[in-house]
């Protein structure tokens, strides 16, 4: 019982009585509230929520969620859910109520503990589970013998803001476990309402079982063990703060920060001091003390004085200690010291404590070469927020690095460095004597804003190696000073600062002035240019007087130099240079004379632009020095004018070119760019120059420059200058030049010749075709021409692509297809490839069965990245005429014979697939080609197709007696020269032999055998495939002529041979029977004869008597003894018996599927089918209700029910069908011309498929007169009744039989239908009852002709004919 008390007003509200009965849910006496039972004992009570609602569990494990409302403040009313059932509950909690509103208020969760699970449950608004947590998760394998809940609910005050979510205590014997109840939105499952999630926190395992649970605060737990100790524990540590026993009472207190470090410090392990410091430092450490600050800055700033003061004591100390020490083997440790110094100095952010007295410390104590690593390791990687500006530190890594020659991971670190803080002379003189080009760069550039001596030194550097290197005996790699040199041209000259970043405009406009200005000069000049003063650095200090520079030769020795050391890198760096606005006329040219006081070609010049530097390098390109090995080679030259051509066709001067060639009038829009000029006949030479070179090498680079230069310049005016150029371009293979001339000239038929001759774009012809012709732009006159020279270049067309030149024809030329055939008789192969090319493309375009489209793109090509597909004719809206097939099979039979019967017979299965009555080509027509180029395949398989079976075989055998007749005459020949070598194996090795003529008679030998048995195997397969067609005494005739072909052949070379030779066979001990005939060339022939032997009477065993096939071989063979046909005569024996049991086995199947269906079908006949409604689905009247004024006829009329159940009377069935358009089909068909109108309507049930089987039957008697009836019933049944799967598959039977299978291989093919193969015999009475299982009473009831329903005959098929199962529909009863 429980006892609801008011204890304010000392009432007792509500009491909940338990419910009677002797046993708790017993089946026979059901309670009628529910309740606890009156034997049980609650052992846990709750409140929950703020309302009068409680839980409550019992001994016996029951739980119940009790809610009490009252009723108009009188009467009170309670229900009772139930919980759980008889699992046992150790602990049960509900959590309280928040101080604050929260989700979990509404939903009311209770935590229920059992002996291995802790579920956590909602109340509101249904009770449900929201987790499951099992103790096997935490490793317990055995039941808990006690367990304990607790739950710390939201609450608010300042010292417990963080505490924002529910949490709950859970122990399990020893275990300790903490779990937190978080709110959660998802926008997608729950639609933006909140739900619940249980956040595992975390555990601490106890030495003693834990039997209660009370929180204290927010962070402090109360924990009660089985041997009375109490334990306070720190729940977001798990640290325990007090433990209270019986005997004993002990604290730990929380050490201050400061303390703790200090103890660490005392202690010797400074370095653990320091990394406890640096976690306190950034917040990050779990550890318990007290005194550290909230608030983050105020925590820095207290603890990085603490911690600079111990990293200064533990700096100090280890270098002390380690000053009589050092030694290599003392380098780990400096090094992690030094590691040590930079980590916490960068925490704390404090350079000045790291470079300042820490510096000092390691360079005192002569650990600098460990500081200076762990500082090139920072500089590296860009620790550090600015770059290192130290000059002290500088100039010591400076010296360390290079007191050690590692001079390469010097200038990685110097570019990471401020020059400004550098010794600039000191930096320089190192890099430029140890090649340190990056980082000579980097400090001219930044520190002395210098950016031309760079490019001098490396000139110096490299103007040596020019004659090497045209020697072929030094090569370039990335880091020599020539190919740097280039890449800061690069950089330098686009605005970008070297090695990264961008230059600003002031600096940028600077560096390419300097630049321009120094390496076009026409002469040898100084840098800086005023030599009565030093140039400043970045600061005004340092200053540095100017130099002669003497490199090169004049004219124009900076950038000649340049040139020779690697002109395809210049002229990269140049192209981009040109890209760039500065040389628009911002540059200026510097005012200047030469050393011998001459006016300077530039001083016709104000200003550096694109037209100074091409006038200076056709200067380059025309002078010639003194010294000739300054001279430019050929291949410089080449890539020179090159250059220039792509300049001046992208920078030229725009004019407009007429179509009589003239060129003097300029077009409309000139660009903003001032224009690159250059006279007629310096424009006139570099073309020549560029068309006339004979480097092959360098071919496509003069073509795309020569193209380049066509948009500015017009080579050819005349039309002798026309013809030089287009020969000069054929000459040279310069086809896409060409083709850009003959658009400027309108020739635009003489582009196919560009696109046929150009192996790379040979394939583009097509599109260039169909752009001329499709695109509109020409003129009729020109459309013509183009048109006419496309049809002069069929050959060639059809020679690159032939489906691509058939497209083009049916779709641009269709009215020219008669006019093609007669260009193309002259050349039949072209003509073959070009009507093949017509089929495959009809083939395309139905395989992707979308028509042609209309757009260009697709006019005259399908998708090249679809599958090929098979060759055949008789496509749908084909384009191809009778006499075409036949032109096109003549001709296949003269390239390609081997593909004409693969092409004939996918055009006649392609045919009957598309219901296309008429043949495309005549047979008789196409069986004369075949018989005059003697071509069998085709021949017979036409004869075949036709019908002229006899005519094939004589033809294929004719076939066969002439390949055997050769190699008869072979072995004749063989035999007449009395050559017997020993017995060997011709098809192992064909060319063993004694002597080279005997092997090339063995080879003439293995090469007719394989004749005879491809023209015997097109025999045999027309035997097999048409005989079942054919009559009895037919289907003997032709098997008889197959084998009297074959036993002919035999006899005549065993007469040859004259001896017998006997089969081998294998006896049982494993030896052989010995032969009487000598091995050699005749046994050879004999064995394949023989085998060919062994293949007829196998395939004759199925279709002629067995009496028959022993007659006819013991007349063909009246000399020959029976050891010689033995092997053969076994293999029919096997043969014959293996047929037999496979057609009982097969006649078993077929009656045991004739069994099982009629079953079905009877059961779907006696079912019931109780109607939709009661009502007739056409008139609507009831049927189950007479009417007085109904006739006596239309009272006793019956009903037609179906599948469906719909239900109808038959009489306005009958009316509704005849009204439906068919008046005849009841008449002639009965009760077996009705369907159920309403599925029809609804298209349901497959009725209307139904219908039309109906109506073809109904068609079929009205043609033939006469149709047997048949049941009512039988078509009532849906033909979902009965299964998918089919009858026996026999032809599969068959197939099987060529791998000899044995009896049980077969009864395995037989189960692949789903079913096991009994070995009992089924009978088929009249009732089909399988109880009869004797051999006689199958072979009794399988001789004569079984009467079966009508669907069970459709469903065996014509199947049952062939293993002797004759079936037929019932004879209705009278």
């Amino acid at each position: 019982m429980i006892c609801v008390w008011d204890v304010g007003k000392k009432l007792l509200i509500k009491t909940i009585n338990p419910t009677s009965g002797t046993t708790y849910g017993a089946p026979d006496r059901i309670p009628q509230q529910r309740g606890h039972h009156n034997l049980s004992k609650i052992v846990h009570l709750s409140f929950v929520g703020s309302n009068l609602d409680l839980i409550s569990a019992d001994d016996e494990g029951t739980a119940f969620y009790h809610t009490i409302s009252t009723i108009m403040r009188f009467s009170t009313h309670t229900v009772s859910t139930q919980l759980s059932g008889k699992q046992p509950i150790y602990r049960m909690q509900a959590l309280p109520r928040a101080q604050r509103a929260h989700v979990s208020d509404k939903a009311r969760i209770v935590a229920v503990m059992t002996p291995m699970r802790l579920m956590l449950m909602r109340l509101r608004p249904t009770p449900a589970v929201i987790r499951k947590i099992s103790m096997r998760e935490f490793g317990a394998s055995v039941p808990a013998t006690c367990a304990a809940l607790a739950w710390q609910p939201v609450l608010i005050g300042k010292e417990i803001a963080s505490a924002s979510e529910p949490v709950l205590a859970a122990s399990f014997n020893k275990m300790l476990m903490i779990f937190k109840v978080v709110e959660r939105i998802s926008t997608e499952e729950n639609k933006g309402k909140a739900d619940l999630h249980i956040v595992y926190v975390g555990k601490w395992l106890c030495d003693e079982d834990i039997v209660a649970i009370h929180w204290i605060s927010p962070m402090f737990l109360c924990l009660l063990t089985n041997e009375e100790n109490l334990i306070v524990l720190d729940s977001q540590r798990l640290f325990i703060v007090m433990i209270q026993g019986l005997n004993s009472f002990q604290m730990a207190s929380i050490m201050n920060w400061n303390d703790r470090l200090s103890s660490l410090v005392k202690a010797g392990d400074s370095k653990a001091a320091i990394n406890m410091a640096a976690e306190f430092y950034q917040g990050q450490s779990n550890r318990v003390v007290s005194g550290l600050p909230s608030d983050s800055l105020a925590r820095q700033k207290v603890v990085g004085a603490y911690l600079t003061q111990i990293l200064l004591t533990y700096v100090s100390l280890s270098l002390s200690s380690a000053e009589f020490e050092i030694s290599h083997q003392d380098y780990s440790y400096s090094r992690d010291l030094a590691a040590t110094c930079f980590y916490v100095c960068l925490l704390i952010q404090d350079e000045d404590l790291l470079f300042g007295e820490i510096f000092e410390g390691f360079s005192e104590s002569g650990l600098s070469n460990a500081f200076f690593d762990e500082l090139e390791d920072h500089v590296l990687k860009e620790k550090f927020s600015t770059k290192l500006d130290r000059p002290v530190v500088i100039q010591g890594l400076v010296e360390y690095f290079s007191s050690q020659s590692l001079y390469k991971r010097l200038e990685q670190v110097l570019l990471h460095m401020n020059p400004s803080a550098m010794d600039i002379n000191k930096v320089l003189r190192i890099c430029e004597t140890n090649a340190l080009y990056p980082a000579l760069i980097f400090v001219y550039n930044n520190a002395l804003r210098d950016f031309v001596t760079p490019i001098v030194i490396m000139m110096s550097a490299f103007e040596d190696s020019i004659a090497l290197r045209n020697t072929g005996m030094e090569t370039r790699n990335p880091t020599d000073s020539s190919y740097i040199a280039y890449v800061y041209l690069a950089y330098i000259l686009t605005g970008k600062a070297f090695p990264v970043g961008i230059l600003t405009r002031r600096d940028a406009l600077q560096a390419k002035s300097d630049l321009y200005n120094f390496l076009f000069s026409a002469s040898h000049t100084s840098w800086p240019p005023d030599s009565s003063s030093g140039m400043a650095d970045a600061n005004g200090k340092n200053g540095y007087q100017s130099r002669f520079c003497a490199l090169g030769v004049e004219p124009y020795p900076y950038i000649r130099l340049l040139l020779q050391s690697d002109a395809r890198e210049l002229f990269n760096v140049l192209t981009l240079a040109f890209e760039d606005s500065c040389l628009d006329g911002e540059i200026r040219l510097r005012d200047g004379h030469a050393q011998d006081g001459r006016v300077r070609f530039a001083d016709m010049y104000v200003e550096v632009n694109r037209q100074f530097v091409v006038d200076t390098m056709l200067i380059i390109a025309h002078s010639e020095v003194p010294d000739s090995s300054w001279n430019l080679s050929e291949a410089d030259l080449i890539l020179l004018h090159v250059f220039l051509a792509k300049v001046y066709g992208k920078y030229g001067e725009q004019r407009q070119i007429s179509s009589n060639g003239d060129s003097n009038g300029v077009s409309l829009g000139l660009p903003l760019k001032p224009a690159v000029v250059m006279s007629t006949q310096t424009s006139r030479e570099l073309f020549q120059t560029l068309l006339l070179c004979q480097d092959e090498s360098s071919r496509e680079e003069r073509q795309a420059a020569l193209i380049a230069m066509l948009g500015v310049f017009n080579p050819a005016v005349s039309h002798s200058e026309r013809e030089s150029v287009v020969a000069s371009c054929r000459r040279m293979s310069f086809w896409r030049l060409a083709e850009k001339l003959y658009r400027q000239w309108n020739q635009f038929e003489m582009l196919l010749e560009c696109y046929l001759n150009d192996e790379s774009r040979r394939r583009d012809v097509f599109s260039c075709i169909s752009d001329l012709l499709l695109g509109g732009t020409l003129e009729y006159s020109q459309t013509y021409v183009v048109r006419q020279h496309v049809l002069e270049s069929l050959p060639q067309l059809i020679a690159v692509d032939p489906v691509e030149t058939a497209a083009l024809i049916v779709n641009i030329f269709p009215a020219d297809s008669e006019n093609v055939m007669i260009r193309l008789q002259q050349e039949p192969k072209s003509q073959y490839l070009y009507l093949r090319g017509i089929l495959e493309y009809e083939a395309r375009l139905d395989t992707v069965s979308s028509g042609l489209k209309k757009q260009r793109s697709s006019l005259l090509s399908t998708d090249s990245k679809m599958l090929k597909p098979v060759l055949t004719g008789g496509n749908k809206d084909s384009k191809f005429s009778m006499e075409m097939y036949h032109t096109f099979i003549r001709l296949m039979l003269m390239f390609a014979p081997d593909e004409v019967v693969q092409f004939l017979m996918s055009t006649a299965r392609h045919c009957d697939e598309a219901q296309i009555e008429s043949n495309p080509y005549e047979y008789e027509v196409v069986l004369g080609y075949c018989l005059e180029r003697n071509v069998k395949p085709p021949a017979l398989w036409i004869l075949e197709r036709t019908g002229q079976i006899l005519r094939a075989l004589r033809i294929a055998l004719e076939d066969f007696t002439s390949n055997a007749a050769i190699c008869v005459a072979i072995v004749r020949e063989e035999l007449n020269l009395h050559r017997s070598p020993s017995e060997m194996d011709i098809y192992s090795n064909p060319f063993a032999g004694r002597t080279e003529s005997f092997n090339q008679k063995r080879v003439e030998l293995h090469l007719g055998i394989q004749d005879m048995n491809r023209s015997f195997g097109f025999a045999l397969g027309i035997c097999e495939r048409k005989c079942g067609s054919l009559d009895k005494w037919e289907s003997d005739s032709i098997w008889f002529q197959l084998l009297d072909s074959v036993m002919e052949k035999h006899g005549e070379v065993r007469a040859a041979v004259g001896t017998p030779c006997y089969d081998i066979v294998n006896t049982d001990e494993g030896c052989r029977t010995p032969t009487t005939a000598s091995g050699g060339i005749g046994s050879q022939l004999i064995n394949a004869l023989r085998f060919l032997i062994r293949r007829a009477l196998k395939g004759m065993v199925r279709y002629v008597s067995l009496s028959s096939v022993l007659l006819r071989l013991l007349d063909a063979t009246d000399e020959a003894r029976f050891g010689e046909l033995r092997r053969a005569i076994f293999i029919m024996f096997e043969e014959y018996a293996y047929e037999r049991r496979l057609m009982s086995a097969a006649r078993r199947i077929i009656c045991r599927d004739a069994h099982i269906i009629h079953n079905r079908l009877v059961m779907a006949q006696r079912r019931g089918v109780r109607p939709v409604k009661g009502q007739c689905g056409v008139c609507r009247r009831l049927l189950h209700i007479e009417i007085a004024c109904e006739r006596t006829e239309e009272i006793s009329d019956s009903f037609v029910a179906f599948e469906c159940h719909h239900i109808f009377h038959e009489r306005c069935l009958k009316a509704e069908v005849r009204s439906a358009g068919n008046p005849e089909i009841v008449s002639v068909l009965g009760s077996d011309g009705y369907w159920c109108v309403v599925c029809e309507d609804l298209n349901e049930n497959g009725v209307r498929q139904f219908k039309r089987e109906v109506l073809n039957r109904a068609y079929e008697v009205m043609g033939k007169g006469k149709m047997p009836e048949m049941g009512f019933q039988e078509k009532l049944v849906d033909s979902d009744v009965f299964p998918a799967e089919g009858p026996v598959d026999l032809d599969r039977i068959y197939k099987i039989f060529d791998l000899y299978p044995t009896p049980d291989m077969v009864y395995s093919a037989f189960s692949t239908r789903g079913r096991e193969l009994e070995e009992d015999h089924v009978s088929l009475n009249e009732g089909y009852d399988d109880t009869d299982t004797s051999t006689s009473a199958t072979s009794k009831s399988v001789s004569r002709r079984q009467a079966v329903p009508r669907k069970v005959a459709k469903m065996l098929g014509s199947v049952s004919t062939r293993v002797g199962l004759l079936l037929e529909p019932p004879v209705p009863d009278s």
